[in-house]
């Protein structure tokens, strides 16, 4: 159990331990227990997030002891006055009762995990192999739970930036949406090993005749030095062929932008497969320990493509490190910073879209098998970071999101295939 149920239950003991004893023996402090235990809960929704698990306990506690509460205000007083002997009973049943609840909803996962029968396949975490649409190569992910989301106060994170620290002074981002952190259970899949490139993207669209939304709608955006609320403007001519508008030139092994998610879906379903979930796409990055990077729990500006030396937006440099591009690197080009399964580029170079529909709230009532997302929404999902940010917004857990029809020269994807048997 967690510190806030391990405390709660100890509150709730202490208090029918002080039912049990003889009024004169009660010591004075017994009078805030009940208050003590509905603060514990209240904290801990706040900094862990509800537990499933837990909830009935909650409930029935509070119900319970909602009317013991007045004895924090007489105090010492009310426990000079003996109840009545049926209240008495009572309370001490409730009691009883409610500590059975909570000991037995606290221990029910432990004593009863969900087994499932897997698959026999001859594939192991890490394996690869080359998607022929293409020439992609996919990692193997296999089936199994991991952590999803930030749990404890983790969500709340001061940047490792000088610049970005200086600017934010002693302030903190505060990633609400990664809460609670819950766990989740995924089928066994196969997710590309880099963001898809411009090459790649080439052959698709030569294959298909496929129209991009920039060059159906004539304009994309490039990001621009220019005031914070106007660097993104529509700029005519920009597409992925072309994205920071005419005159740039897209190159083969760097990551393909500009494109929608309309355009990212298209492309993952001509080459057999489907945009990532946000769960699938987290398991892949951080894998099962729960890891902040996808190579460990310390930051390395030297394992991924961020807003550093070359970058030109000032008040994000991070001149610690120099990766030795003003935008994007080409894929797979900081295999130091590879996840646990081998995917690469899962921090930084671009956000990457995802199949979900976005909700900050989602996480609370997010199933325990294979989540798919909000079953509606404005706003698309995407995840990873991009060369534009610093380290807080390149964790594994970090969520953001866009209308699907957006599109930018820090945006792009990966695609994902479930594991056949």
């Amino acid at each position: 159990m967690r510190l806030f149920e391990i405390l709660t239950l100890a509150t709730l003991l202490l208090t029918f331990i002080g039912f049990l004893l003889p009024r004169s023996k009660r010591p004075r402090w017994m009078a805030f227990l009940p208050g003590l235990a509905v603060l514990l809960i209240l904290l801990h929704l706040i900094t862990e997030g509800y537990r499933w698990q837990m909830v009935p306990s909650y409930g029935l506690t509070a119900i319970l002891f909602l009317g013991t509460v007045r004895n924090i205000l007489p105090g010492y007083q009310a426990l000079s006055d003996a109840p009545s002997r049926g209240r008495r009973v009572l309370t001490i049943i409730g009691t009883i009762i409610g500590l059975l609840v909570l000991v037995i909803a606290a221990a029910l996962p432990a004593l009863f995990p969900v087994y499932r029968l897997q698959k026999p396949t001859e594939a192991r975490a890490g394996e690869t192999r080359i998607r022929p649409a293409d020439g992609m190569v996919m990692v193997y992910v296999p089936t199994g739970e991991f952590k999803m989301g930030t749990g404890g106060l983790g969500w709340i994170r001061r940047p490792l930036s000088p610049r970005d620290r200086k600017r934010m002074g002693f302030g903190a981002y505060v990633f609400s949406d990664e809460r609670p952190q819950h766990t989740v259970y995924l089928d066994a899949f196969w997710i590309d090993q880099t963001e898809v490139t411009v090459a790649m993207f080439r052959t698709f669209v030569e294959d298909t005749g496929y129209e991009t939304t920039a060059e159906r709608q004539g304009w994309g955006k490039p990001w621009t030095d220019r005031p914070a609320e106007l660097e993104w403007p529509k700029v005519n001519g920009a597409d992925w062929q072309r994205p920071r508008g005419p005159g740039s030139s897209a190159v083969d092994d760097h990551p393909v932008t500009q494109v929608s998610w309309e355009d990212a879906a298209a492309y993952c379903a001509w080459a057999g497969g489907q945009l990532p979930t946000e769960a699938q796409w987290e398991k892949a990055c951080r894998g099962i320990d729960g890891r902040m990077w996808p190579w460990g729990n310390t930051y390395d500006g030297n394992r991924l493509s961020s807003c550093e030396a070359q970058c030109p937006i000032e008040r994000w440099k991070d001149d610690r490190y120099d990766d030795g591009y003003a935008f994007t690197a080409p894929v797979g080009s900081f295999p130091d910073g590879a996840s646990p399964y081998g995917a690469l580029d899962m921090a930084g170079n671009l956000w990457e879209w995802v199949a979900d529909w976005y909700a900050d709230d989602y996480y609370g009532d997010s199933p325990y098998e294979n989540p798919l997302g909000p079953d509606s929404g404005t706003v698309r999902a995407m995840r990873g970071g991009a060369w534009y940010n610093t380290d807080v917004w390149m964790t594994c857990s970090v969520r953001h999101q866009n209308p699907p029809s957006d599109l930018y020269d820090d945006l792009g994807f990966r695609c994902a295939v479930p594991d056949q048997p």
